[in-house]
């Protein structure tokens, strides 16, 4: 919904440039061409961010979690890690599933306090704007974040 409304307003930004340009400067058909492609470039981005999700859009949807309030945490939430299988392999938090980001759907959870992983916290929030849950969380720095404050993680071979 909100793309929507983003998609207005630019429609609405280019006709008034579009009536700037031909009262005050006698622009050319050239001009209107590019500056529709241009506006045509950025709606089409702005629907791909829909789609794929924005790292940093929903923000209020979930809660940002410290490694240190994970830490805390652990054994009342479920940890899904959404990195590759193969990084998953390479270490992971102690009782945590790995789920690939791009694989997860809407449905795939329902109920329960989840926190979501991913190597920095990009993926893991992307992935966040897919589900519905009760709540939601996000390691805000990922398993990175985790590492460096030393704490455990297992090693699948």
């Amino acid at each position: 919904m909100r793309t929507f409304g983003f998609t207005l307003t630019l429609l609405g930004l280019w006709v008034i440039f579009s009536l700037a340009l031909y009262l005050g400067f006698g622009a050319t058909l050239a001009t209107y061409i590019l500056s529709a492609i241009a506006l045509a470039g950025i709606i089409a981005s702005s629907f791909m961010f829909k789609y794929y999700g924005w790292p940093y859009a929903d923000r209020g949807k979930y809660l940002d979690l410290s490694a240190q309030e994970l830490k805390e945490m652990l054994g009342r939430v479920e940890v899904i890690d959404v990195r590759t299988k193969r990084e998953y392999r390479r270490g992971h938090i102690p009782g945590s599933k790995q789920l690939s980001w791009y694989v997860i759907r809407p449905e795939t959870f329902l109920h329960g306090e989840i926190v979501f992983v991913s190597k920095s916290g990009i993926r893991s929030r992307m992935a966040l704007r897919k589900v519905e849950a009760d709540r939601l969380y996000n390691l805000r720095d990922g398993i990175n974040g985790w590492m460096k404050m030393g704490f455990e993680i297992e090693r699948k071979s």
